[in-house]
């Protein structure tokens, strides 16, 4: 079960395209100011590249918007799904 949808400016610093899915490793700052690190997981290559995602497409240091849904549990590292990312003004969903 998920939570409502989120929205953060986020600063990226890992992503990894393998096979199956893509996952976008970034940091927010939460509402005290403090950074928690986040890990989304974004649908396959194969369903990216059409909308013009390719492996380098984000780089660590990126700065982009994140939609997330966040997990039940609230940990940031677990089954978090992204719903969008802007990239450069672009959206490409995921």
């Amino acid at each position: 079960m998920l939570l409502t949808r989120s929205t953060w400016e986020a600063a990226v610093t890992k992503f990894i395209c393998p096979i199956l899915t893509a996952l976008v490793y970034f940091d927010v700052k939460d509402d005290k100011g403090n950074m928690v690190h986040w890990v989304g997981e974004t649908g396959s290559p194969s369903a990216l590249a059409p909308v013009g995602w390719s492996k380098s497409i984000l780089e660590p240091g990126d700065v982009i918007m994140v939609y997330i849904f966040a997990s039940k549990t609230g940990d940031p590292a677990d089954g978090t799904r992204l719903d969008d990312t802007v990239l450069g003004g672009d959206k490409h969903p995921n």
